[in-house]
């Protein structure tokens, strides 16, 4: 049993002496990046919702820090997303028979700028989108909702950016 345990803990400790890294989240942080800016996602959305620039830039931060050891940074950092909310709209999702909507679909699509200070041949600019289907009363539900959808996009943007997904 004490074998075992032995085998275990030299396992374990590889990486530590090798300077390699497992990520369970997928994240591969290139070498010394050390942080991350993610200033605030202005809404250019012709339809409106005040808070969505706050939520969905936290939703970001919150998703890069939980997932990675960077540390945010307002300036300065070795990476940076920015950019803006382009789009965020309501529409029907599924129609029954007699033309009554019964779902709905919230979409919301997001214009980031990747930029990599440590490998400049990483950078990027790409539109990210993604939808939310519910039932019911749209303004009842729209914090919810609004966070559902930005959690999506900032796991896809998660993905694209450190995932290589």
């Amino acid at each position: 049993m004490q074998h075992k345990w032995l085998n275990y803990i030299i396992f374990c400790l590889i990486p530590v002496f090798t300077g390699c890294w497992y990520s369970f989240s997928g994240a591969s942080v290139p070498p010394n990046t050390n942080t991350v800016a993610i200033p605030l996602f202005t809404n250019q959305a012709p339809l409106v919702y005040a808070p969505l620039s706050q939520l969905f830039t936290s939703k970001l931060q919150d998703k890069f820090l939980s997932q990675t050891n960077l540390k945010l940074r307002s300036e300065s950092a070795d990476l940076k997303l920015n950019g803006e909310i382009t789009s965020y709209t309501l529409a029907p999702a599924t129609v029954q028979s007699n033309n009554e909507v019964v779902q709905n679909r919230l979409t919301m699509t997001v214009l980031v700028r990747y930029s990599n200070y440590q490998q400049s041949g990483d950078n990027w600019e790409q539109s990210f989108s993604n939808f939310v289907d519910f039932s019911g009363n749209f303004a009842d539900n729209q914090q919810r909702l609004s966070e559902e959808v930005s959690e999506k996009i900032a796991q896809d943007i998660f993905n694209r950016t450190l995932a290589n997904w």
